[in-house]
């Protein structure tokens, strides 16, 4: 089988714009079907649980959209959080997500569960907001 040659019959050379159509939709994919690392998604029914039985340790509220729950490293030991993966990157991931629908509504909830607990017992939101820098600078190019 003969290969396509040129007028002046020399192969075709090859075109770098394919590497960089190849790193740009990887990075395309990634940027907007990223996962979220390691955190499981947990029911409000659980979560109450949780708090209740004070097995959590903090919690993050992130981009008023949902909640990252940390646990503590006592109650990581008891059967419910057996399954628990180990952290991939770092050993402060968190270990559960919870969807939240506003987090004025989800401190409501919060403040309902903990009002038996005491005060120093109590777990309290921290909010954090968090960009996808890469996923703004594409659709900024687009």
């Amino acid at each position: 089988m003969s290969k396509k040659l040129n007028t002046d019959g020399k192969k075709p050379k090859f075109n770098y714009y394919w590497i960089y159509l190849v790193v740009a939709a990887v990075i395309l994919f990634f940027s907007f079907f990223q996962a979220p690392l390691g955190n499981q998604e947990v029911s409000w029914k659980d979560f109450n649980t949780f708090v209740r039985n004070q097995d959590v340790e903090k919690i993050e509220i992130v981009n008023k959209q949902f909640a990252r729950v940390f646990i503590k490293e006592t109650a990581r030991t008891k059967e419910v959080h057996k399954d628990l993966p180990k952290p991939k990157f770092s050993p402060v991931e968190a270990h559960y997500q919870l969807t939240i629908s506003t987090p004025e509504r989800f401190e409501e909830k919060l403040e309902a569960i903990q009002k038996d607990l005491p005060l120093d017992q109590q777990v309290y939101p921290k909010y954090i907001v968090e960009q996808n820098v890469l996923k703004d600078l594409i659709m900024w190019l687009l």
